[in-house]
Formats: C-alpha cells, sequence, structure tokens
C-alpha cells in the first residue's frame, strides 16, 4: 500500500502538502501518531465543529475543529482549519500545525 510505504520514509517534524486524494481520517491518524505535519484543502461540505477561533478576521478565519465520526474510518481528530478570502471566495486548508507562530495564516 502506497500509504503504508510513505509512513515508513517520513521523519517526524515532516511538513507533508497532501492532495484532496489522501483525504481520510485513517491515514492522518497515521501521520498524527507519528509526529507528521500535514497541509491540504478541504473538501466540500464537511462537517465539523468549531473549538476554538483563533482569528476572525474579514480576510482571514483561522480556527481549532473537531473532524471525523470517531469510528476506526474516520476517528475524531482535531486539527486546525485555515480559511483566506481570494475575491469573493473562500480557499480553506486543513493542517495539524496548530500554532500560528509556525505556519501563519496571512502574511
Amino acid at each position: 500500500m502506497f500509504e503504508e510505504d510513505l509512513l515508513k520514509t517520513l521523519k517526524p517534524k515532516t511538513l507533508l502538502l497532501l492532495d484532496r486524494g489522501f483525504y481520510y481520517f485513517a491515514f492522518w491518524s497515521k501521520l498524527i501518531s507519528q509526529k507528521i505535519e500535514f497541509l491540504t484543502r478541504i473538501k466540500k461540505g464537511v462537517s465539523y465543529q468549531i473549538e476554538r477561533v483563533l482569528t476572525n478576521t474579514y480576510d482571514v478565519k483561522d480556527q481549532i475543529i473537531k473532524i471525523g465520526a470517531g469510528t476506526k474510518q474516520t476517528p475524531a481528530l482535531t486539527i486546525r482549519l485555515v480559511q483566506i478570502r481570494s475575491n469573493s471566495s473562500w480557499r480553506s486548508y486543513l493542517t495539524l500545525i496548530q500554532k500560528p507562530e509556525i505556519l501563519r495564516p496571512y502574511m
């Protein structure tokens, strides 16, 4: 399996840029257990609960969220959702890096 081979080669504190094709929580859970960070785009219609708001401005929304159903296939994960306004639409990203001072949502 590609994901298992990938997990064997990665070291802790690696930042993966993931395509939405790697959008399944069981894999993300394995990344978390190995202390591997990731950044990916959020899929439309994903259900989540806001745990904490880090930034909420006209152009930037930065939140810690809970995502996943808590099952084996979709474990509940606490991750960061960063949304940035681009003209009239929003670009939304998920990451494990929860500290804005390490990964800023804006310049």
